[in-house]
């Protein structure tokens, strides 16, 4: 649809709604033209704001485009509600939210922090790359974990297994490095590849600069874990397919240019560690062999819970550094997402060309996220330390939360610790009542946690809620996600990230994206009401009668 009509349709139908009129704007001239030429601004979305569109005004390519009417749905509430049910309570259950656990910000980042606000220097501009103190330090900590640069140039002054300061830059957060990657390594059209799930708003970054991004698909058969010969396939027929369709043309053709490489891998929590090296090893042959480079997203590297098998960094198999750009940052696993502190490394010419795009929009990133990701990332004793403490304390609590959810789902018996299912009991006891307790505990019936998604790291469970596929919410027939996503949120202002937001490969399932960061009190009531929605379903039409008494809107 049009976005003007778009506009259109939703300012009479919230007038509709309201039982008014659409109301003349009083806006200056200024204003009245910039809503002609960017429309979306008419829109006040209550969740997620607009997120954005292509350079050349067209529509997202067809993977991108589902991806954007699905998150639409979960930022603009008014596109869930319907005259034909009933309107949300005004009580608000979020399973959607990216933040990680309410957890104490990691000491010795904190403290980094604080000595950068006591400093002398604190009035001077950063530089664009950032403290050379704090690189440094930050390449002793790559080597440590295994970086290692087997080509370094002849005047680098490397420091560490081959890297130096140059081989590093800070950034606000891995989202704003992932654009700025993208700024430097595409071109118009070229096509950046991402497996099926992923992390659903990265999908957009490529396509808002006029690049576009292709998708391959994960399997069940293969454990959610990707086969390197389908990756090879895609890209060998996504690069001949538009050398094809660009042969005649001057200038060259759009090819593949990246691989989004996520380990642990977000939604689905797998981790390439040691064990699965072999594997990691393909996968990052197959994309040097086709000059394809490996974006290696390292975010959820520390939340991994098996502590033996933290994901392996690609930039640590033997000739693969130069060929992969390796994403850090603090806001999953350090508890410090307001910070918004990450950063970049790479290949001393990828650097240059990022610290350039710093520097001619940002000017340079802030000191006090310099200071975070040195105190995060380093290789003293006292760090070393904090974090031993600090990750025995955090990891079992996530592990713990996803059995909370495992025996909300699906029943108190699909837990197999027996001191985990008392606990399970006692926080369920605690936050429902005694006497909801041991219905709560037998599962919700239709609802299921999705096959071999077991998460390795990360918050994330991926529900499964294909058994409900067409039943009635009053008229309402669950036929496709996007009625799911009406139902929960019309019946009890229930909101999570949809398989649809997330790229998932079966379009038949019914998957929802649920996080498993909040605390335990959250998550018992929040599973409570999902299973008091889903009990309300039927397998006919019921019809439904409004209640006079005004709208009980919880948008």
């Amino acid at each position: 649809m049009d976005n003007r009509l778009e506009t259109k349709n939703f300012l009479s139908k919230r007038g509709a709604r309201q039982g008014a009129s659409t109301p003349k704007t009083s806006a200056p001239l200024s204003i009245q033209r910039l809503l002609e030429e960017r429309n979306e601004l008419a829109i006040k979305h209550d969740g997620l704001p607009h997120v954005g569109s292509r350079p050349d005004s067209q529509e997202f390519y067809t993977e991108v485009k589902k991806v954007k009417e699905a998150f639409d749905l979960y930022g603009f509430s008014e596109n869930l509600m319907s005259r034909d049910l009933p309107s949300p309570p005004q009580e608000k259950v979020r399973l959607g939210a990216g933040s990680p656990a309410a957890f104490p910000a990691f000491p010795t980042a904190k403290k980094k922090i604080i000595e950068a606000l006591e400093s002398d220097k604190i009035h001077e501009y950063p530089l664009a790359a950032g403290n050379d103190t704090a690189r440094e330090e930050f390449v002793k900590y790559l080597a440590s974990i295994g970086f290692k640069n087997d080509t370094p140039y002849a005047d680098s002054q490397t420091v560490e297994s081959g890297l130096s300061k140059e081989n590093v830059i800070f950034t606000s957060a891995s989202t704003q490095a992932f654009d700025l990657i993208l700024k430097v390594i595409a071109r118009k059209d070229d096509i950046v590849l991402m497996t099926a799930p992923n992390y659903g708003l990265f999908s957009f970054m490529p396509e808002r600069m006029g690049a576009r991004v292709e998708l391959v698909a994960l399997k069940e058969e293969n454990d959610w874990l990707l086969d390197p010969k389908d990756l090879a396939q895609r890209i060998d027929y996504l690069n001949h397919k538009y050398a094809q369709l660009h042969k005649n043309k001057k200038k060259r053709a759009p090819r593949v240019v990246a691989f989004f490489n996520m380990n642990p891998h977000n939604p689905l929590g797998k981790v390439m560690g040691k064990s699965r090296l072999k594997l990691l090893t393909e996968i990052s042959q197959v994309c040097k062999q086709r000059g394809v480079f490996v974006i290696d997203d390292l975010v959820y590297r520390d939340l991994t819970f098996d502590r033996n098998e933290l994901s392996v960094p690609v930039s640590s198999i033997k000739g693969m550094f130069q060929n992969t750009i390796s994403l850090f940052s603090l806001s999953k696993a350090y508890s410090l997402a307001s910070i918004r502190a990450g950063a970049i490394v790479a290949d001393e010419t990828v650097i240059r060309g990022i610290r350039n795009s710093i520097f001619q929009t940002l000017d340079s990133v802030s000191t006090l996220q310099v200071a975070a990701i040195a105190g995060a990332f380093n290789t003293s004793t006292e760090r070393q330390k904090t974090y031993d403490k600090y990750f025995s304390k955090l990891i079992p609590e996530y592990q713990y939360r996803y059995q909370l959810i495992k025996a909300l789902v699906e029943g108190l018996t699909s837990v197999q610790d027996k001191n985990l299912q008392k606990r399970i009991i006692q926080d369920v006891e605690k936050y429902a009542g005694k006497s909801a307790a041991p219905k709560l505990l037998q599962g919700i019936k239709g609802v299921c946690l999705a096959a071999k998604t077991t998460p390795e790291a990360g918050f994330f469970a991926l529900l499964d809620f294909s058994a409900l596929k067409n039943k009635y919410y009053y008229g309402l027939q669950i036929k496709q996600e996007k009625h799911l996503m009406k139902f929960l949120f019309n019946d009890n202002n229930i909101k999570f990230i949809s398989g649809e937001s997330i790229s998932w490969p079966d379009n038949q399932q019914f998957i929802g994206r649920i996080t498993f960061a909040l605390v335990p009190e959250d998550l018992v009531l929040a599973f409570s009401k999902i299973k008091e929605s889903v009990e309300k379903l039927k397998d006919y039409k019921q019809p439904y009668k409004p209640v006079l008494k005004g709208e009980n809107s919880g948008i």
